[in-house]
Parts: C-alpha cells; sequence; structure tokens
C-alpha cells in the first residue's frame, strides 16, 4: 500500500501527498483565460508539477483584494494584494492508524504582483 494513499480518479497509488502523477496534471491543466500564449506557457508548467503545492496558478484579478502600490522602478510598479484563493496545502486528516491527505488551500495569502513597462501587448519572451 502507498504511503501516499490511492487518487480518487484512478485508484492507483498516489505519487506524493494528494497528487497523483497519471491524473492531476492533467486535472490541473483543464482551464483557459482566453490567450493561447499565456495558456500554453502555463500549462507548460502545471504539467511539469511534481506535486499538488507546486502548481503553478493563474490568480484573476477578481480574486485579489486590497491591492497597494509598494514601488516603482524602471521595467516597472510592485503591488502587493491579498489573494482570496490562497496557496495550496496538503491536509493531514488521522484515520485510526492511518493518514488521509486531502488537498485545501490557505485561509488567503499575501501575493506580490508586478507590471512591466511597455507590456500592454502581453507578449512572452523566453530568455
Amino acid at each position: 500500500q502507498s504511503k501516499y494513499g490511492k487518487c480518487a480518479h484512478c485508484n492507483e497509488d498516489n505519487t506524493q501527498l494528494a497528487w497523483c502523477l497519471s491524473c492531476d496534471p492533467d486535472i490541473a491543466t483543464r482551464w483557459t483565460i482566453g490567450n493561447k500564449n499565456i495558456d500554453d506557457c502555463m500549462k507548460t508548467f502545471q504539467l511539469r508539477a511534481r506535486k499538488y503545492e507546486d502548481v503553478i496558478e493563474w490568480i484573476p484579478f477578481d480574486r485579489l483584494s486590497d491591492v497597494k502600490k509598494i514601488g516603482k522602478g524602471g521595467f516597472g510598479s510592485v503591488y502587493s494584494a491579498t489573494w482570496l484563493d490562497s496557496v495550496r496545502k496538503v491536509e493531514t486528516i488521522k484515520d485510526g492508524d492511518n493518514d488521509i491527505y486531502k488537498k485545501a488551500r490557505e485561509p488567503s495569502s499575501i501575493v506580490a504582483l508586478k507590471t512591466l513597462a511597455g507590456s500592454k501587448e502581453n507578449k512572452i519572451m523566453i530568455f
């Protein structure tokens, strides 16, 4: 028996806490923001995730509150905000002698946002 439990989708052993490498990367990429370049870039990173907490996410602006400008430099401006959905975490639930791992989120988190001067065209550049 896997120390990480079973996948809720395929019933195979999870490869990490609350994470099935066969199912979860595919599930994490079932979304779009409507911009193919950004979608493709983010999905590339999501497919590389090896555990639940490492999945990169698009944060819609309506899921942010208390946005405040905290700095400005030659390349753009920096803001802080509260992310209402917050970061991913795995909760451990005790069930007798067994541990059950559940996908969850922190209540909220402070995040940094950066605008790039002259970035109105939403170009993605590979360095």
